[in-house]
């Protein structure tokens, strides 16, 4: 996960309110159930000494936000009277969390996030296309339809004299309809610096329209049997875009497993709090991977967020007082603060107390 408003996050001086709710919308009362639960949540933060000032923001983050269609969660991260980070997720946190900490709880947005780049979503039928571009956020960005000669594909479809005439009409239309189509996906795609295109709709036309797209845009997308521009299926298309959007975190922690094992052999991977919080006060965390911390699991920190490790470790910075914070906060905050990345990962991969790290250099 790299983000510019991450960095900005992790430049900004805490406590910090780090907020997960799960936000699924599939039941007649889930408003009432939201409300409950986001007024228990904020009663939490309240206890643990969140101000007026931070709730009121909170406050109004929450009450402003659209509920997803389905399965859903929110990511808020918020400091002072600011909300830093305000993002959807693709699935609902394992548990709802709310925590008033000097830094950031992070590892959550990872896990549950979106793919950190926009997407595209494109439903194709014999007339046109309906494009939907998801931000980096997983928030709406646009939505809309474009449509070739409709009448025309339809009517000739109606037979009678003439019919091989007007069957060879019909699909000239139909293709020129696609090449729109399939330019109209491209220019998206390029204006919202989209990294994955998720293509459903007619079998028939989507098959002919990925073949039409260009080579740049192709190499981006991934079929789906799913979606309909009548717009029932919506249920199906989600779900499809949901398991494609899966696929590609799960290919990228297969990735950093097999860069993490192999660079073990290099002196260029670690694991365990020591190893990694030396390598992310030298600015040499490439990855940071966490799996399973304990949430008891605890660091010393001096004033800037990369000065980490044990007490004596950070005195020896000449940080004065060095002061014991979490964990599952700290390394994060500091691989993403020295332009590093961070990544959760399964039970493919464990590490001594739930770090590892890619280093950049041995």
């Amino acid at each position: 996960m790299h983000s510019t408003a991450l960095l900005e996050v992790t430049a900004t001086d805490g406590p910090f309110a780090s907020v997960y709710l799960d936000t699924t919308h599939d039941t007649a009362d889930a408003d009432k159930q939201f409300t409950v639960t986001w007024r228990n949540m904020r009663d939490d933060l309240a206890g643990q000494g969140a101000d007026e000032g931070l709730l009121g923001v909170l406050d109004e983050a929450v009450s402003g936000g659209r509920p997803p269609a389905g399965r859903g969660g929110r990511a808020l991260l918020a400091a002072g009277t600011t909300v830093l980070v305000d993002e959807s997720l693709a699935e609902p946190p394992a548990e709802p969390v709310a925590r008033l900490s000097r830094l950031p709880y992070l590892v959550p947005l990872a896990r549950h996030g979106n793919p950190g780049t926009p997407y595209v979503i494109a439903v194709v039928d014999q007339v046109g296309v309906t494009i939907t571009i998801v931000g980096a956020d997983g928030e709406l960005r646009r939505h809309g339809s474009a449509d070739g000669d409709r009448h025309a594909v339809h009517a000739a479809r109606g037979g009678g004299a003439g019919h091989q005439d007007m069957q060879a009409r019909t699909d000239e239309i139909t293709r020129d309809n696609l090449r729109q189509a399939a330019e109209k996906i491209a220019t998206a795609t390029e204006n919202a610096g989209a990294g994955l295109v998720v293509l459903g709709g007619e079998v028939q036309a989507r098959s002919a329209l990925l073949d039409l797209l260009p080579e740049r845009t192709r190499a981006l997308t991934r079929p789906v049997r799913a979606g309909s521009r009548d717009k029932d299926g919506g249920a199906e298309l989600d779900r499809a875009v949901f398991e494609v959007v899966t696929g590609r975190r799960l290919a990228r922690i297969d990735e950093v497993a097999d860069r993490f094992r192999s660079g073990g052999a290099h002196g260029l991977a670690v694991q365990g709090l020591g190893p990694v919080t030396a390598a992310l006060r030298e600015a040499n965390v490439e990855t940071l991977l966490v799996g399973e911390p304990s949430a008891d699991a605890t660091v010393f920190s001096g004033d800037e967020v990369t000065q980490l490790g044990g007490e004596q470790e950070v005195a020896a910075l000449g940080v004065v007082q060095p002061r014991r914070v979490r964990a599952d906060e700290a390394l994060p905050t500091a691989a993403l603060a020295a332009g590093g990345e961070l990544v959760t990962v399964d039970e493919r991969l464990e590490f001594e107390d739930g770090f590892g790290a890619i280093l950049r250099h041995t």
